[in-house]
């Protein structure tokens, strides 16, 4: 039906930002969104999201970690959008138009990228980064004994390096 295909296709329901998934969240999906995002988030975005990619060695701005609270908050919609539409610096604003006639005319902050992809991989990288954003908070207490182990090492001997 209409609404639905707003919600796949569009990342739109109810005259605004999608505040859902349109269809379960898989560990397939995640699996999927993983491999999406590290071909296209993380040269700017890096590993965990903190917005530490190769692009920021090279000179190029910083982009805003995924683990900020503003970006916590954010839809799934809203992320969505930003693949598809990208952001301008001009305004700061993301979804200019609802087909995006006149993104590109600003400064770009973010590119868009959704043209270069399947919607399904669209989803999938929103749900991989609302995974990494999760996995910044688990408390210790929700750890498995093999996870604590791994965090008590060295990064050099097989730890969690700072996050990564």
């Amino acid at each position: 039906d209409y609404v639905a295909d707003k919600l796949f296709a569009d990342g739109l329901e109810n005259g605004g930002l999608a505040t859902r998934f349109p269809y379960p969240v898989t560990k397939a999906m995640l699996e999927r969104g993983r491999s999406r995002y590290n071909v296209f988030c993380l040269p700017c975005h890096g590993e965990a999201g903190f917005g530490d990619g190769m692009i920021v060695q090279r000179g190029y701005a910083q982009p805003k970690s995924f683990h900020l609270e503003e970006l916590r908050a954010k839809v799934p919609g809203y992320y969505y959008r930003v693949m598809v539409e990208g952001t301008e610096r001009l305004t700061g604003r993301p979804f200019l138009t609802p087909n995006a006639k006149t993104v590109g005319e600003g400064d770009m902050v973010h590119p868009v990228l959704g043209k270069n992809m399947k919607i399904e991989d669209r989803w999938a990288i929103v749900a991989y980064i609302y995974a990494l954003q999760k996995s910044q908070r688990v408390p210790r207490t929700e750890l498995s004994p093999s996870d604590l182990e791994q965090l008590s090492r060295p990064a050099e001997q097989g730890g969690f390096n700072g996050g990564h």
